[in-house]
C-alpha cells in the first residue's frame, strides 16, 4: 500500500514539474545550493531572522521568474534577447556616468526604489544574445558569425571588468563562449582564438589588470 501511494506521489510530482516544464535535476541542485546559501547566510549574520525572511522573499519573486522564463515559447526568448541585451548596455553605461562608487569599484546603479549590479543582467542576457544571433546562421560556426558573437560578448565584458568587477567579467565571458562552443565551433577556430588569447594574455596582465587583481 505504501508502495503505491510513494509511486502516486512521484507520478504526481513529476506531472506537476513537466506542466511547469521545470528540468527535477536542474529544480534539486537549485534547491540544494538555495539552502546551503540560507544556512550560510544565518550563520553569517549572527542569526538574523529579519535578513532571512528577505532572502527568503527574493528566492519566491526568483522561482516565480524562473517557471515564467521556463514557459516561454523559444520565439520569444529569441525576439526579445536583443532588446534585453541593449537594456543591459545602457545599464551599465549608466554605472559608468552615475554608479555609486564603493570600496575602489563602481558597479550599483541606486534608481531610488532599487538598488542592483546591471551586470547580472548580462549574465543572462549575453548567452541568450549569442544564442539568438547564432539561431539564424548556419552551423557549425564560421569566422564572419564568429566574429560577430565575440564582439556581442566582449563589449560587455570590457565594460564590466572597467568597474572593476573581473569575476562577473569573467563569467559573463564564459557563458558566452561557452554558447559557441555548443554552437559547434570548429576545432581550427578553437585553436586560433586560444593561440591569440595566449598572445594577449601578457598585455592584459600589464595594462588591464589591477594589482589586486593580479
Amino acid at each position: 500500500m505504501n508502495q503505491f501511494l510513494d509511486d502516486d506521489n512521484i507520478s504526481y510530482t513529476k506531472r506537476f514539474l513537466d506542466a511547469l516544464r521545470l528540468d527535477p535535476v536542474l529544480l534539486l541542485l537549485l534547491s540544494l545550493l538555495s539552502i546551503f546559501g540560507m544556512m550560510l547566510l544565518y550563520s553569517a549574520s549572527g542569526s538574523n531572522v529579519d535578513l532571512m525572511m528577505r532572502q527568503v522573499t527574493r528566492l519566491a519573486m526568483a522561482l516565480v521568474l524562473l517557471i515564467v522564463i521556463a514557459n516561454m515559447p523559444l520565439r520569444v526568448l529569441k525576439k526579445v534577447s536583443p532588446w534585453i541585451y541593449l537594456l543591459g548596455l545602457l545599464l551599465l553605461l549608466g554605472v559608468m556616468f552615475f554608479g555609486e562608487v564603493g570600496k575602489g569599484a563602481q558597479r550599483w546603479l541606486d534608481l531610488g526604489f532599487i538598488r542592483f549590479q546591471p551586470s547580472e543582467i548580462l549574465k543572462l542576457a549575453v548567452p541568450m544574445m549569442v544564442a539568438s544571433y547564432l539561431a539564424d546562421r548556419s552551423l557549425p560556426v564560421g569566422w564572419k558569425a564568429l566574429t560577430v558573437s565575440v564582439i556581442l560578448v566582449m563589449i560587455p565584458v570590457v565594460m564590466i571588468a572597467r568597474q572593476p568587477d573581473l569575476g562577473t567579467a569573467i563569467l559573463v565571458g564564459s557563458a558566452g563562449f561557452f554558447v559557441l562552443f555548443l554552437a559547434g565551433i570548429r576545432w581550427k577556430i578553437m585553436l586560433s582564438l586560444g593561440f591569440l588569447f595566449s598572445l594577449m594574455a601578457p598585455l592584459m596582465w600589464k595594462f588591464v589588470l589591477h594589482d589586486y587583481q593580479r
